[in-house]
């Protein structure tokens, strides 16, 4: 059963296994609420409760994300491969709301959190 999980089908097809957004967050120790696009992707690869990112048309909980965010009290995780929950805010509009410097970019999606200078 867990070879089906890890090289099989749906969310555990070769895409998330080899994905650099999981790859990333593997290296990480996140203590605080991941918002993410794809939670059955966090708890399948990463064993981690992911809570859903806001509606599109939710400006006050994306706000309220946004203040999390800025505290370093939560991240925010967006694959670009999840794209069959169209009612969630959008990669163009994460990009819009936060700061450059907070977004990791990378080749298949990318992760909000507050960067700290060293």
């Amino acid at each position: 059963m867990n070879n089906h999980y890890l090289y099989g089908g749906g969310y555990a097809k070769k895409m998330w296994v080899d994905s650099e957004v999981i790859s990333f967050l593997k290296e990480q120790s996140f203590n605080n609420p991941v918002y993410s696009n794809g939670i059955e992707l966090g708890k399948l690869h990463l064993r981690k409760d992911f809570k859903l990112l806001p509606g599109k048309n939710d400006r006050l909980k994306l706000n309220n994300l946004k203040e999390k965010i800025c505290e370093g009290e939560a991240y925010i995780v967006f694959f670009n491969k999840v794209n069959w929950r169209n009612y969630l805010v959008n990669a163009e509009t994460l990009v819009k709301t936060f700061k450059k410097d907070d977004i990791i970019c990378l080749e298949d999606g990318f992760v909000i959190k507050r960067i700290i200078a060293e």
